[in-house]
């Protein structure tokens, strides 16, 4: 083998071994799952309701968590109390968008907030899939600014690797 072809080889394993890959994680969903792929390198577990992951220097994290309608206010009520633990203020009223993701309609809060006085991310990202059990996924982002900005490839590839199988 050529010194040429060896560097090629050695290059297309260490790109096919790096940060870009994914790994899948399936959530119960009603009587099916959603599946979600986290980038490699962020830390993932388990949560009551679904997925709690973060990037390896903690500047963002991201919660996946399945509900149905009638639970929103207690799940709300949690983040709320979670938050404001963690020195997170909510200063304004959420910013609301309606964008379509992987072929879902998703509906996206972004909310003016502050983390020990420095402005900081809190995004809320609504899935409903249309499971006749009305169970839906809301993803949260709480990041810096900072991190929300480098990550921003790794959260559209999260986002975009979202998806829902019946059992």
């Amino acid at each position: 083998m050529t010194a040429r072809a060896l560097t090629l080889a050695l290059f297309v394993l260490l790109a096919a071994a790096g940060p870009g890959q994914a790994k899948s994680f399936t959530i119960p969903i009603g009587k099916g799952d959603a599946t979600i792929s986290f980038p490699n390198g962020w830390a993932v577990s388990e949560i009551d309701r679904g997925l709690e992951s973060k990037t390896p220097d903690q500047e963002v994290f991201v919660w996946a968590e399945t509900f149905r309608a009638k639970e929103s206010d207690t799940l709300m009520q949690e983040h709320e109390a979670y938050f404001t633990k963690q020195g997170v203020a909510i200063t304004g009223k959420a910013r609301s968008e309606t964008r379509t993701v992987n072929g879902m309609t998703m509906t996206f809060l972004d909310f003016p907030a502050t983390w020990n006085g420095s402005p900081t991310v809190v995004q809320y990202m609504l899935i409903d899939p249309g499971l006749p059990s009305g169970w839906k996924l809301l993803m949260t982002e709480w990041a810096s600014p900072k991190g929300d900005k480098m990550y921003q490839s790794d959260l559209n590839n999260i986002m975009d690797s979202i998806s829902f199988e019946k059992r």
